[in-house]
């Protein structure tokens, strides 16, 4: 499985989670930095971003040797699993979206405000980290439409807190597939949701049975943590 992180973040933010520790008995877990952070390259061309954020798992994937996966994706990395669903279906097991749903169009204005703060350096960022290369990656994200979401046939999840705000995204996309399980967890918002007891539990939970009920098993037990570009 692949645990993808959130805009800003980098591999290590799913050690300040239990994910990790509740997953590894059960799946192969790989962690790495989405481009644009950690160790990740930093190219400040948009077009190096959007699609080819999920075209650098599965070009992952491949250098491990591994054909299909889970993937796991939190707020941005959530953004990066339905682009995979979408793209390279037969690389994915099944899909969780954290603290994420389905992003109606008006977020890509969000987006551009974002990267123009960024790329005018009036937004914080983290030591060491690449305002340019933020602002090309928030402008090269982009948002689903109704059928490219209805045409995803792998199982997905969503596991959100009550108070996030993007809890309407999930329920959008709940709308129009109600096969997608919810999964709520009280008393938590966008921050604090992945690093809840529940959330882990949950994720646990629905992989276990998208596991046993539709795809082989994968190996067990083993850890990978990729911090260089692919």
């Amino acid at each position: 499985m692949v645990l993808v992180h959130g805009f800003g973040e980098t591999l290590e933010r799913w050690g300040r989670t239990q994910a990790s520790q509740v997953l590894s008995p059960h799946f192969q877990v790989i962690v790495f930095d989405i481009r644009a952070h950690g160790r990740s390259g930093k190219p400040h061309d948009p077009q190096a971003y959007g699609p080819e954020l999920a075209s650098d798992v599965v070009r992952l994937l491949e250098h491990l040797g591994i054909g299909k996966a889970h993937i796991v994706g939190y707020s941005m990395g959530a953004l990066v699993g339905l682009d995979m669903a979408l793209l390279h279906p037969r690389h994915v097991a099944s899909l969780v979206l954290g603290g994420a749903g389905w992003n109606p169009p008006e977020t890509l204005e969000s987006f551009r405000r974002q990267a123009e703060a960024f790329e005018q350096w009036k937004a914080p960022i983290a030591a060491r980290a690449d305002a340019k290369a933020l602002g090309a990656l928030l402008r090269g994200l982009r948002v689903l439409t109704e059928s490219e979401v209805r045409s995803i046939q792998v199982p997905m999840a969503a596991i959100i807190g009550v108070n996030d705000r993007f809890l309407g995204n999930v329920r959008r996309l709940s709308a129009i597939r109600p096969d997608v399980k919810v999964e709520i967890i009280p008393e938590a918002d966008h921050a604090t949701a992945v690093t809840h007891p529940r959330f882990a539990e949950a994720l646990l939970e629905f992989l276990k049975l998208a596991r046993l009920s539709q795809f082989g098993r994968l190996a067990a037990g083993k850890s990978f943590r990729i911090s260089r570009g692919v």
